[in-house]
């Protein structure tokens, strides 16, 4: 059985380290040996894209000094997932960014942001951590990203069918439906011409048939 499993394990390995070329790979630091008495640790959650591992370090070192921090991310593409966990060396900093930052609203997203006591931290949560001195802990393959970029621009690029215009007319109508409905029921006599001027016959009556079965399944 043993010999079995380092069988396997020795597979998966090599799994695991096809799945990157040599010259793509960004090597992860390893695990140093710290003093970790009196640090502490935040849970920051829903993270808003474009808020990375250089921008939570120079917003949270207003707060005090960061000995480590993880922005997880997808191992595949590089995007984050848009949770971290960041240690400061007191942990009465830590407190701190906990209290401040818990609901904090930033680029349209309010933040989550708790302590995390070592004894609830995940094993390994330090694995593939942000240095930046050389910028390790950053899992994006460049190639990929080109591709996944490309891709976008061909996806908003390439011509829309007559139905795709169709449904996007409609609900362009119909939000601003929902826009006019909230301005009459806030006692505010505002009319302004919108997408309704330039829209068909058939087109209206589509919106309003669809907000009308959407202010019905509400109630």
């Amino acid at each position: 059985f043993y010999f079995v499993y380092m069988s396997v394990e020795q597979k998966l390995q090599q799994q695991e380290k096809s799945l990157w070329n040599e010259e793509e790979h960004i090597d992860l630091p390893s695990e140093d040996a710290v003093d970790e008495e009196n640090r502490g640790v935040i849970f920051l959650g829903r993270i808003p894209y474009g808020f990375f591992e250089e921008q939570m370090i120079e917003y949270f070192s207003q707060f005090g000094e960061i000995t480590r921090l993880r922005l997880s991310r997808n191992k595949v593409t590089g995007k984050s997932k848009h949770y971290a966990y960041i240690e400061f060396k007191d942990e009465e900093v830590a407190d701190i960014v906990a209290d401040t930052m818990d609901g904090y609203l930033m680029f349209g997203r309010i933040m989550k942001c708790k302590r995390v006591p070592p004894e609830d931290l995940p094993a390994n949560v330090w694995k593939g951590r942000y240095i930046a001195s050389d910028k390790k802990g950053l899992h994006m393959r460049p190639k990929l990203q080109k591709t996944i970029e490309k891709k976008k621009v061909q996806q908003a690029r390439k011509p829309k069918s007559s139905e795709e215009i169709k449904q996007l007319r409609l609900g362009l109508l119909e939000r601003e439906l929902v826009k006019r409905q909230k301005l009459k029921e806030l006692g505010i006599s505002y009319d302004f011409p919108g997408y309704e001027a330039s829209a068909t016959k058939e087109e209206k009556e589509a919106a309003a048939t669809a907000f009308a079965s959407k202010e019905e399944d509400s109630e």
